[in-house]
Order: C-alpha cells, then structure tokens, then sequence
C-alpha cells in the first residue's frame, strides 16, 4: 500500500493487487472487498498501469487471462441487447441480483433499465433501453441515486474470482461423485 500511495504522487496509474483473503467460517459474512480490488487491478494489467503486489498475492489462484476477457464485456450506446441474456451473463460473472444497486457486484433490473456496479468503476452505471437498444448509459451516484455523467461505452468486469461454466460445474460435480465412490469402495 506504502508503495501505491508513493507511486500515486507520480502517476494515477498504480493500483495495488492484494492478496487473497481467506474465510473459513460463516461464509455469508465475508468481504468481498480484496476480491473486487484484485479483479479491478487484473483488468487494468496491459493498459498501462503499474500493478503493485506481494509474492504471496501473485502465487494465488485468480481467473486466467483468457477466462477473465471472455467473461468481460462493454455495451454500447446505440447497439442492441436482450435484458434477460445480459442478466443471465451477469449473474454467471458472480453478480447478485437486488432491488437497487448500491455496492460493486450488484445489479437490478427495473423494466427497461438496468443498472450495474462494476468493480472496476467507482460508480454504478445505469444503462436505459428503448426496447432493445441502448438509448443511455449514466454513471450515477450509489447514495442517492442521481445522475453523474453520461458515457458511450461501459465496461463490465467479472466479480468472482471462480467463475465456472455450466460444463466446468458438471466436470466438478463427475469428480467429486467419482472420488465419493472411490472412498466408499475403499472404506
């Protein structure tokens, strides 16, 4: 952090990569915190910025590169959307669903808006449709939910570090069957 903050008086392109913190117990109560920071930072690598990090933070699991980009992605104003395939999309990237959006890793869906809070933005965006097209895209305060400033392109970025697809999930769940087995039979 020390090193950040130094960095900080030169340039507004280092962020802090940290490391990964681990809960072992009531996992509801966790925060999400260190994880939003860490994928903030992952999407910032090769677009300039200086990424601080410990050893420690760098030989922890994260979403590779590839998985990280395919999962990411930007709407534009102007372009066409379905409002129930970007839900879907959304909630596979580890967002939940709530009636209004206040923290990164949330969005909600109030009939042809949808608002997002992305870790890599400091705001909410609200995205207007007008049937399926993009009509606006509004940075807005999480607070008081008033308009900030208007944008053309919004970036949305994964926030879960484990993101599986349905054939990843079905992969895990043959291989934990198939080690149960193997320890019954063994037993």
């Amino acid at each position: 952090r020390t090193m950040v903050s130094e960095l900080s008086l030169y340039t507004e392109n280092a962020v802090l990569f940290p490391e990964k913190e681990y809960v072992f117990h009531n996992i509801d109560a966790r925060n999400r915190e260190k994880e939003l920071q860490r994928l903030s930072a992952l999407d910032k690598i090769g677009k300039g910025a200086i990424v601080v990090a410990s050893v420690t933070a760098c030989t922890t699991y994260t979403l590779c590169r590839d998985k990280f980009d395919s999962l990411s992605f930007s709407v534009e104003v102007g372009s066409s959307y379905d409002i129930d395939e970007l839900t879907t999309r959304l909630i596979n990237m580890g967002y939940k669903r709530c009636d209004m959006t206040e923290s990164a890793g949330q969005f909600s869906v109030r009939g042809g808006i949808l608002d997002i809070f992305s870790p890599n933005n400091d705001e909410p965006v609200r995205i207007e449709f007008f049937d399926n097209e993009i009509d606006s895209i509004i940075f807005f305060d999480a607070n008081d939910q008033r308009s900030r400033a208007n944008i053309e392109i919004a970036r949305i970025i994964p926030v879960s570090e484990l993101c599986l697809s349905d054939e990843e999930m079905d992969n895990l769940f043959r291989y934990i069957s198939k080690t149960k087995s193997k320890k019954t039979v063994s037993s």
